[in-house]
């Protein structure tokens, strides 16, 4: 099913294969005012027209296709984040609709699923593998749970085939690659404050392109992380929810990023004063010169120029360098995975498993001297 826009209308389209001459047939009508209206009319429509002509009186004789717009509108739009959704539609797109799409509901198998998976292997990595068969899963549980249309899951039993390289480890800058980063981006460069907000947080790049001056206390030396910002088709949206309930928090900030929050507030308003014609303010942190926010589009260069003069590291290393470097000092794990927003410490111990190693091994040593 497809929806449009016309003038303050909202209409949908329905495909099917009659059944008795093989041939595509379309349905186009107005649905509503809003595109969950048009969805709404769609699916009595559809319900209408399978009366009619037979064999599509069964849910099932629905394509692949059709039933996954049903998913979206009904499950992925109304439960999912934003940018979780722009993932489904990309995922669905590019790899999953070209290939069963026009399948019917009733001839899908977990054979062809299965296949269906397996010809990524080589082409997509591990990670974006794993995301094709977990939408599939989602799609099919819908289907079967809560619409009704199948008796069983076809891809109840769909894997991801094993990954064939361990997963590698992040890159944790080392001083002198810190030293030359800040070299490169020193104050005032568009990048310096994102930089300085990770390395020094361990905020997440989208969390840091969210921070607003309003949840910046310098007073308490203290951040206030709520939002994340992430692209979609070409335009930034800020985000009003971060990624999981435990990314809402407050962390501490030190000294020096105190006073590289001043510096930035001061230059802000500076560029401010210089160039009104020019000044696209707002009240965000990291921003251009003239005032606009950064993007994720705009952070990529950073990533670039690491591997090319570094030969390693993204934006992503800075995060994981705050919480290695935490974590070897000797600060508590449960406040170093507070200060992260993960879900859990256990999910802290698992992705820094090796620093934990190397300070179970310090203190062995320790205990060797003093006992």
């Amino acid at each position: 099913m497809n929806y449009r826009k016309r003038g303050d209308k909202w209409y949908f389209e329905i495909s099917f294969t009659d059944p008795e001459t093989g041939t595509r047939k379309r349905i186009s009508r107005v649905g509503g005012t809003t595109k969950a209206d048009a969805a709404r009319a769609a699916r009595i429509t559809l319900a209408k027209h399978t009366d009619t002509i037979g064999r599509w009186q069964e849910p099932a004789a629905m394509s692949y296709s059709d039933f996954f717009s049903i998913f979206m509108d009904e499950y992925v739009e109304v439960k999912l984040r934003p940018a979780t959704v722009n993932t489904y539609r990309g995922v669905a797109k590019n790899h999953i609709l070209p290939v069963v799409g026009d399948v019917r509901l009733a001839d899908l198998t977990p054979r062809l699923f299965q296949n269906t998976v397996n010809a990524l292997i080589g082409k997509l990595s591990h990670g974006s593998i794993q995301s094709v068969v977990f939408i599939i899963k989602s799609s099919m549980r819908y289907a079967v749970d809560v619409c009704m249309f199948l008796p069983s899951n076809p891809a109840r039993a769909l894997t991801a085939p094993p990954a064939d390289a361990p997963k590698k480890k992040s890159h944790v800058f080392t001083c002198d690659e810190m030293t030359a980063i800040f070299r490169k981006f020193p104050e005032n460069h568009r990048f310096h404050m994102a930089i300085m907000l990770s390395y020094h947080t361990g905020m997440r790049l989208g969390e840091c392109l969210a921070l607003r001056w309003a949840d910046v206390h310098l007073k308490e030396r203290e951040i206030f992380i709520h939002t994340t910002l992430y692209d979609h088709r070409g335009e930034s949206l800020v985000q009003s929810f971060p990624k999981t309930n435990s990314s809402i928090r407050t962390v501490p900030i030190d000294k020096k990023l105190t006073s590289a929050l001043r510096h930035q507030k001061k230059w802000q308003m500076e560029q401010r004063l210089a160039f009104p014609d020019e000044w696209r303010g707002s009240d965000f942190v990291c921003t251009r010169e003239d005032g606009r926010n950064l993007t994720s589009d705009d952070m990529r260069y950073f990533g670039q120029w690491c591997n090319a003069v570094l030969g390693n590291g993204t934006f992503h290393s800075l995060r994981h360098t705050h919480a290695t470097m935490s974590l070897e000092a000797g600060e508590d794990i449960e406040l170093v995975s507070k200060r992260l927003g993960h879900s859990s410490i256990n999910t802290t111990a698992k992705v820094y498993s090796h620093v934990l190693d190397k300070r179970k091994e310090k203190s062995r040593q320790l205990l060797d001297e003093i006992l």
